[in-house]
């Protein structure tokens, strides 16, 4: 998926040494350069352990304006992680409530996995909602998380599942008269060792994901609203429908046009 910058610099070295025969720091820009592309074969390699997992294939999520332009979503994924410390992409595995996205965030050296849902709107409370989410997550987990979006300028807010189980309004923004209308569940791992060692930061990884889809991705349904109810007739329908013409009843003769056989000649 990526590596940290001394393997990153290791890897660049071998393959300009041949060129160069020299041992030198080498320019950021190339050491981007080397690190996203070893993302991308991560990148392959976790699409083939999903796949496996679940025994269909999963594919990668491409946004429609690199599907085209490689070189365009190299430059975009570049610039990301130059200005945000951060490499990130998405799998879509089918039947599945949302895209699952794993994000390695550089900076801080975390490794996350999580999916976003959107709230169900029959639910007016946060505490209806979240306990809707509640009831589909079976199992508690210590680096599981849920992070709520609100509307408006709200700020999200998260707690983990064990806080939510106790006290579901934990989350609940400093608004209470409103609702979270999605939810991202996360799985978090923080640890600055393992994240820096080469060996390591691949097992995380790929204990992560499937962790992850089988802790909460594989229990989770989309919200869809529920039908429509049958229209009952009221007594007021019944009463309109009963109720006779003003115009009162037609008799036979009324409104026919003789024939004209029917039709008796002057004297």
């Amino acid at each position: 998926f990526y590596r940290m910058e001394a393997i990153s610099t290791r890897m660049a070295r071998c393959q300009i040494s041949a060129r160069y025969h020299v041992r030198r720091p080498l320019p950021i820009g190339l050491k981007i350069r080397v690190r996203h592309k070893i993302s991308d074969s991560l990148e392959k390699d976790l699409c083939l352990q999903l796949s496996s997992l679940v025994g269909h294939n999963v594919t990668t999520v491409i946004e429609r304006r690199h599907r085209d332009d490689p070189k365009a979503r190299l430059k975009d994924g570049i610039t990301r992680l130059v200005d945000n410390q951060q490499l990130a992409t998405k799998y879509r595995i089918p039947n599945a409530a949302g895209d699952l996205e794993v994000t390695a965030d550089l900076a801080r050296r975390t490794l996350c996995a999580s999916i976003g849902l959107r709230a169900p709107t029959d639910k007016v409370k946060t505490k209806s909602r979240v306990n809707w989410l509640l009831r589909m997550l079976k199992k508690d987990h210590d680096n599981l998380y849920v992070r709520a979006h609100w509307p408006g300028r709200a700020q999200p807010t998260a707690a983990s599942i064990k806080e939510l189980r106790e006290a579901p309004e934990r989350i609940q923004c400093e608004n209470e008269n409103l609702a979270p209308h999605s939810f991202e569940i996360f799985m978090l791992l923080s640890n600055g060792q393992r994240f820096a060692g080469r060996r390591t930061f691949i097992e995380d990884l790929e204990k992560l994901v499937p962790e992850f889809y089988s802790t909460a991705v594989y229990h989770l349904r989309a919200w869809a609203p529920p039908p429509l109810k049958p229209r009952v007739a009221t007594s007021a329908d019944d009463t309109e429908a009963d109720e006779p013409s003003d115009a009162g009843p037609v008799s036979e003769l009324e409104g026919q046009v003789p024939r004209p056989e029917d039709q008796v000649p002057d004297a």
